[in-house]
């Protein structure tokens, strides 16, 4: 299963929402933090050295996603494994960037925000838990126009 995030193009907002697409079909919106236009393939250092602590957006680039217990939320949650600079990434319900520090949070896309974020939330993570039972699940943040 393949997870795609389209991201619009970088416009300086705080906030950068998204599609995020199952297998090629749209799903939903999410929202993150600031698009600063890295790449996983960026050295650490260079990621580091643009990367604003809880206010950046992951790099575009190919993630394998796991489910995993989470310390902070203490329970289960989709996790995005291996993302150059970050730790911890997760989807996980929310509104603003301001619920993210470079996690994904779904929603219905209204103005400057997500809206039902829970119940998208819900529906996401049944699908994920479904289909990570039998195959590999990967996520890929990519701009809007490839």
């Amino acid at each position: 299963m393949n997870i795609t995030i389209k991201r619009p193009e970088i416009s300086g907002a705080p906030f950068t929402i998204s599609e995020l697409l199952i297998d090629n079909v749209f799903f939903c919106h999410v929202i993150e933090d600031r698009d600063r236009g890295l790449f996983s393939t960026d050295t650490i250092q260079y990621i580091l050295s643009v990367k604003v602590k809880h206010e950046t957006a992951i790099p575009y680039g190919l993630y394998k996603l796991v489910v995993s217990f989470s310390n902070r939320f203490k329970l289960y949650l989709p996790q995005i494994l291996d993302v150059p600079g970050f730790e911890g990434i997760r989807i996980h319900s929310g509104n603003t960037e301001a619920d993210s520090s470079g996690c994904l949070l779904p929603g219905i896309k209204s103005g400057n925000k997500v809206i039902n974020s829970k119940v998208t939330m819900n529906s996401l993570f049944s699908i994920i838990k479904k289909r990570s039972k039998v195959e590999k699940v990967f996520v890929t943040i990519k701009p809007y126009s490839n």
